[in-house]
Protein backbone atom coordinates (compact mmCIF):
# COMPACT_ATOMS: atom_id res chain seq x y z
CA UNK A 1 0.00 0.00 0.00
CA UNK A 2 1.24 3.46 -0.78
CA UNK A 3 2.35 5.51 2.28
CA UNK A 4 0.60 8.80 3.04
CA UNK A 5 2.84 11.83 3.49
CA UNK A 6 2.18 13.52 6.79
CA UNK A 7 2.29 17.33 6.83
CA UNK A 8 2.87 19.59 9.79
CA UNK A 9 -0.08 19.47 12.08
CA UNK A 10 -2.18 22.64 12.49
CA UNK A 11 -1.18 22.85 16.15
CA UNK A 12 2.55 22.85 15.38
CA UNK A 13 2.01 25.39 12.59
CA UNK A 14 0.21 27.68 14.98
CA UNK A 15 2.99 27.38 17.56
CA UNK A 16 5.67 28.15 14.98
CA UNK A 17 3.71 31.12 13.68
CA UNK A 18 3.11 32.42 17.21
CA UNK A 19 6.80 32.02 18.09
CA UNK A 20 7.84 33.88 14.95
CA UNK A 21 5.45 36.71 15.72
CA UNK A 22 6.75 36.90 19.30
CA UNK A 23 10.36 37.08 18.10
CA UNK A 24 9.46 39.89 15.71
CA UNK A 25 7.51 41.74 18.40
CA UNK A 26 10.37 41.44 20.89
CA UNK A 27 12.76 42.77 18.26
CA UNK A 28 10.44 45.65 17.39
CA UNK A 29 9.89 46.52 21.06
CA UNK A 30 13.63 46.36 21.72
CA UNK A 31 14.32 48.62 18.75
CA UNK A 32 11.59 51.05 19.82
CA UNK A 33 12.98 51.08 23.35
CA UNK A 34 16.47 51.87 22.03
CA UNK A 35 15.13 54.68 19.84
CA UNK A 36 13.20 56.11 22.79
CA UNK A 37 16.31 55.95 25.01
CA UNK A 38 18.42 57.71 22.38
CA UNK A 39 15.81 60.44 21.93
CA UNK A 40 15.49 60.84 25.70
CA UNK A 41 19.26 61.23 26.19
CA UNK A 42 19.50 63.67 23.30
CA UNK A 43 16.65 65.77 24.72
CA UNK A 44 18.33 65.82 28.14
CA UNK A 45 21.66 66.88 26.63
CA UNK A 46 20.02 69.57 24.50
CA UNK A 47 18.25 71.00 27.56
CA UNK A 48 21.53 70.87 29.50
CA UNK A 49 23.21 73.00 26.81
CA UNK A 50 20.55 75.70 27.17
CA UNK A 51 20.71 75.51 30.97
CA UNK A 52 24.51 75.78 31.02
CA UNK A 53 24.30 78.83 28.76
CA UNK A 54 21.87 80.38 31.25
CA UNK A 55 24.19 79.38 34.12
CA UNK A 56 27.03 81.36 32.52
CA UNK A 57 24.71 84.37 32.31
CA UNK A 58 23.67 84.26 35.96
CA UNK A 59 27.25 83.68 37.17
CA UNK A 60 28.36 86.85 35.40
CA UNK A 61 25.35 88.69 36.79
CA UNK A 62 25.90 87.71 40.45
CA UNK A 63 29.65 88.32 40.10
CA UNK A 64 28.88 92.04 39.94
CA UNK A 65 26.90 92.05 43.20
CA UNK A 66 28.52 90.87 46.45
CA UNK A 67 26.10 88.61 48.35
CA UNK A 68 23.84 88.03 45.34
CA UNK A 69 22.70 84.58 44.24
CA UNK A 70 20.61 82.91 41.57
CA UNK A 71 20.04 79.38 40.26
CA UNK A 72 19.28 77.16 37.30
CA UNK A 73 17.57 73.77 37.17
CA UNK A 74 18.96 70.58 35.61
CA UNK A 75 17.03 67.34 35.08
CA UNK A 76 19.72 64.65 34.89
CA UNK A 77 18.74 61.08 34.02
CA UNK A 78 21.45 59.49 31.93
CA UNK A 79 24.05 62.26 32.45
CA UNK A 80 24.76 64.81 35.12
CA UNK A 81 26.64 67.91 36.28
CA UNK A 82 30.18 67.86 37.61
CA UNK A 83 32.68 70.30 39.10
CA UNK A 84 36.30 69.85 38.01
CA UNK A 85 38.82 71.41 40.39
CA UNK A 86 42.29 72.69 39.55
CA UNK A 87 42.35 72.30 35.79
CA UNK A 88 45.46 74.47 35.68
CA UNK A 89 47.13 77.59 37.03
CA UNK A 90 46.20 80.96 35.54
CA UNK A 91 49.01 83.50 35.55
CA UNK A 92 48.51 87.17 34.69
CA UNK A 93 51.23 89.78 34.82
CA UNK A 94 51.99 93.22 33.47
CA UNK A 95 55.62 93.41 32.42
CA UNK A 96 57.26 91.65 35.41
CA UNK A 97 54.57 92.40 38.02
CA UNK A 98 52.32 89.40 38.84
CA UNK A 99 48.65 90.41 39.11
CA UNK A 100 46.99 86.96 39.35
CA UNK A 101 48.39 83.50 39.92
CA UNK A 102 46.26 80.59 41.07
CA UNK A 103 44.33 77.44 40.22
CA UNK A 104 41.08 77.67 38.31
CA UNK A 105 38.07 75.34 38.28
CA UNK A 106 35.57 74.32 35.61
CA UNK A 107 31.91 73.25 35.56
CA UNK A 108 30.89 70.46 33.21
CA UNK A 109 27.84 68.39 32.27
CA UNK A 110 28.32 64.91 30.80
CA UNK A 111 25.70 63.49 28.48
CA UNK A 112 24.45 59.91 28.43
CA UNK A 113 26.34 57.06 26.77
CA UNK A 114 24.12 57.22 23.67
CA UNK A 115 24.84 60.90 22.97
CA UNK A 116 27.50 61.88 20.45
CA UNK A 117 28.51 65.38 19.47
CA UNK A 118 30.94 67.46 17.46
CA UNK A 119 32.88 70.44 18.79
CA UNK A 120 30.62 73.44 19.22
CA UNK A 121 31.06 76.83 20.89
CA UNK A 122 27.81 78.05 22.45
CA UNK A 123 29.05 81.20 24.17
CA UNK A 124 32.18 83.33 24.26
CA UNK A 125 35.54 82.13 23.00
CA UNK A 126 37.19 79.31 24.98
CA UNK A 127 40.55 80.04 23.32
CA UNK A 128 40.81 83.65 24.52
CA UNK A 129 42.70 84.38 27.73
CA UNK A 130 42.26 88.17 27.63
CA UNK A 131 39.04 89.99 26.73
CA UNK A 132 39.83 93.65 26.05
CA UNK A 133 37.12 96.29 26.28
CA UNK A 134 34.13 94.01 27.00
CA UNK A 135 34.02 92.71 23.41
CA UNK A 136 33.05 89.20 24.61
CA UNK A 137 31.72 87.58 27.81
CA UNK A 138 34.10 86.13 30.39
CA UNK A 139 32.22 82.83 30.62
CA UNK A 140 32.73 80.44 27.71
CA UNK A 141 30.46 77.45 27.03
CA UNK A 142 31.56 74.79 24.58
CA UNK A 143 30.60 71.23 23.72
CA UNK A 144 33.07 68.49 22.87
CA UNK A 145 33.38 64.71 22.69
CA UNK A 146 35.71 63.87 25.58
CA UNK A 147 34.96 60.62 27.41
CA UNK A 148 31.44 61.10 26.11
CA UNK A 149 29.56 64.19 24.99
CA UNK A 150 30.42 66.92 27.51
CA UNK A 151 29.47 70.57 28.02
CA UNK A 152 32.14 72.77 29.61
CA UNK A 153 31.64 76.14 31.29
CA UNK A 154 34.86 77.94 32.18
CA UNK A 155 36.05 81.39 33.24
CA UNK A 156 39.72 80.85 32.40
CA UNK A 157 40.23 84.41 31.22
CA UNK A 158 40.28 88.03 32.37
CA UNK A 159 38.53 91.14 31.19
CA UNK A 160 40.71 94.22 30.75
CA UNK A 161 39.05 97.64 30.65
CA UNK A 162 40.92 100.88 30.09
CA UNK A 163 39.19 103.49 32.22
CA UNK A 164 41.52 106.37 31.31
CA UNK A 165 43.20 109.21 33.16
CA UNK A 166 42.20 110.06 36.70
CA UNK A 167 43.55 112.21 39.51
CA UNK A 168 44.82 110.32 42.55
CA UNK A 169 45.29 112.08 45.84
CA UNK A 170 48.80 111.97 47.29
CA UNK A 171 47.68 113.51 50.55
CA UNK A 172 47.65 116.97 52.05
CA UNK A 173 50.35 119.58 51.80
CA UNK A 174 49.42 122.29 54.23
CA UNK A 175 45.76 123.00 53.56
CA UNK A 176 45.84 121.76 49.95
CA UNK A 177 45.36 118.33 48.43
CA UNK A 178 48.17 117.18 46.14
CA UNK A 179 46.70 115.49 43.07
CA UNK A 180 48.58 113.22 40.71
CA UNK A 181 47.35 112.20 37.23
CA UNK A 182 47.57 108.46 36.53
CA UNK A 183 46.23 105.98 33.97
CA UNK A 184 43.56 103.59 35.36
CA UNK A 185 43.14 100.05 34.00
CA UNK A 186 40.71 97.56 35.53
CA UNK A 187 41.12 93.78 35.37
CA UNK A 188 38.15 91.50 36.13
CA UNK A 189 38.17 87.76 36.74
CA UNK A 190 35.54 85.29 37.99
CA UNK A 191 36.78 82.45 40.19
CA UNK A 192 34.46 79.43 40.43
CA UNK A 193 34.45 77.48 43.70
CA UNK A 194 32.41 74.44 44.79
CA UNK A 195 30.35 74.68 47.95
CA UNK A 196 29.05 71.10 47.98
CA UNK A 197 25.58 69.63 47.78
CA UNK A 198 23.70 66.40 47.45
CA UNK A 199 20.37 64.73 46.76
CA UNK A 200 18.93 62.98 43.72
CA UNK A 201 16.53 63.70 40.91
CA UNK A 202 16.25 67.24 39.48
CA UNK A 203 19.18 69.41 40.55
CA UNK A 204 19.10 73.11 41.42
CA UNK A 205 22.51 74.64 40.85
CA UNK A 206 22.84 77.77 42.98
CA UNK A 207 25.46 80.41 42.12
CA UNK A 208 26.36 82.73 45.01
CA UNK A 209 28.77 85.65 45.12
CA UNK A 210 30.75 84.79 48.26
CA UNK A 211 33.18 87.70 48.10
CA UNK A 212 34.99 90.11 45.82
CA UNK A 213 38.72 90.60 46.28
CA UNK A 214 40.24 93.83 45.01
CA UNK A 215 43.96 94.53 44.73
CA UNK A 216 45.68 97.65 43.42
CA UNK A 217 49.04 97.59 41.63
CA UNK A 218 51.03 100.64 40.63
CA UNK A 219 53.26 100.34 37.57
CA UNK A 220 55.82 103.11 37.48
CA UNK A 221 56.59 105.20 34.44
CA UNK A 222 59.90 103.79 33.11
CA UNK A 223 60.94 107.34 32.15
CA UNK A 224 60.37 109.35 35.33
CA UNK A 225 62.57 112.30 34.43
CA UNK A 226 61.33 113.06 30.92
CA UNK A 227 58.02 113.00 29.09
CA UNK A 228 57.89 109.91 26.92
CA UNK A 229 55.07 107.55 25.90
CA UNK A 230 55.53 103.89 26.79
CA UNK A 231 53.91 100.47 26.30
CA UNK A 232 52.80 98.02 28.98
CA UNK A 233 52.43 94.33 28.13
CA UNK A 234 49.63 92.42 29.86
CA UNK A 235 50.37 88.70 29.53
CA UNK A 236 48.17 85.74 30.45
CA UNK A 237 49.37 82.13 30.58
CA UNK A 238 47.20 79.04 31.05
CA UNK A 239 47.73 75.37 30.20
CA UNK A 240 50.76 76.08 28.04
CA UNK A 241 49.06 78.87 26.09
CA UNK A 242 50.16 82.52 26.31
CA UNK A 243 48.33 85.62 25.14
CA UNK A 244 49.76 89.14 25.25
CA UNK A 245 47.98 92.49 25.15
CA UNK A 246 50.07 95.64 24.52
CA UNK A 247 48.67 98.83 26.05
CA UNK A 248 50.16 102.11 24.85
CA UNK A 249 50.33 104.76 27.55
CA UNK A 250 50.20 108.29 26.16
CA UNK A 251 51.48 110.81 28.67
CA UNK A 252 49.58 114.11 28.92
CA UNK A 253 51.38 117.24 27.83
CA UNK A 254 53.24 118.88 30.68
CA UNK A 255 53.52 115.66 32.75
CA UNK A 256 56.98 114.20 33.30
CA UNK A 257 55.91 111.19 35.42
CA UNK A 258 52.76 109.32 34.51
CA UNK A 259 52.25 106.00 36.32
CA UNK A 260 49.58 103.38 35.63
CA UNK A 261 47.26 101.93 38.26
CA UNK A 262 45.90 98.39 37.74
CA UNK A 263 42.77 97.61 39.79
CA UNK A 264 42.34 93.82 39.89
CA UNK A 265 38.88 92.56 40.92
CA UNK A 266 38.37 88.83 41.48
CA UNK A 267 34.76 87.75 42.09
CA UNK A 268 34.48 84.42 43.89
CA UNK A 269 31.30 82.67 42.81
CA UNK A 270 30.39 79.52 44.74
CA UNK A 271 28.33 76.73 43.14
CA UNK A 272 26.09 74.53 45.31
CA UNK A 273 24.07 71.50 44.18
CA UNK A 274 20.66 70.87 45.70
CA UNK A 275 18.93 67.69 44.52
CA UNK A 276 15.28 66.73 44.84
CA UNK A 277 11.95 68.12 43.80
Amino acid sequence: MPTKKRGISPVISTVILFSTIMVIMVGVLGYASSIFQIQSEWAEFSNAKDTTYNLAEIIEDVSLKPGAQSYVRYNPRSGGPNFVENVGAFDLRVNTTVLINGAVNVFSYRGGDLVGTSDEVLRGNPENLIIYGNVAPLGAVNVTQRDGATIFLDFNRVGVIRIGMSNFSRGMIGSSILWEPVEIIQVNMINLTFGGGGGSGPVSLIASNSKVIQNVYRISDPYPSIRRNYTLYVQATFQGRTEQLPIRIIEPVGITKYDTIFIVCISNVRLNFLGGE
